[in-house]
């Protein structure tokens, strides 16, 4: 997993390893086409962002995930779960949101 070799890299960085992680990133989003529309446009754009996904090979002292939603406590996350949601997830999203909480 490559994320699982990012989080070894910042335990233990190297230009070697960097070099390797870099390779690897190509090898994975670097496609010319998968045959699916959405999966090809989604690696395209990772492509694209590649400096800034690879950037703790550059300064490993930096938060892999820079998501801040994902570090706010839960109670915060059920106010923005509401943007994220698509059109064909959004009752599954009403129902869970109705549910108790437990005691």
């Amino acid at each position: 997993m490559f994320y699982r070799a990012l989080k070894d890299y910042k335990l233990a960085p190297s230009v070697k390893q960097a070099q390797l992680l870099r390779a690897r990133f190509d090898r994975i989003f670097k496609r010319a086409s998968t045959g699916y529309a959405t999966l090809d446009r989604l690696l395209r754009r990772l492509f694209r962002n590649k400096d800034g996904l690879l950037r703790v090979l550059e300064r490993p002292e930096i938060p892999i995930n820079t998501t801040l939603r994902k570090r706010h406590p839960p109670s915060s996350r059920k106010k923005n779960l509401r943007r994220d949601v698509s059109d064909k997830g959004r009752d599954a999203r009403d129902i869970m949101l109705g549910l108790p909480k437990p005691a």
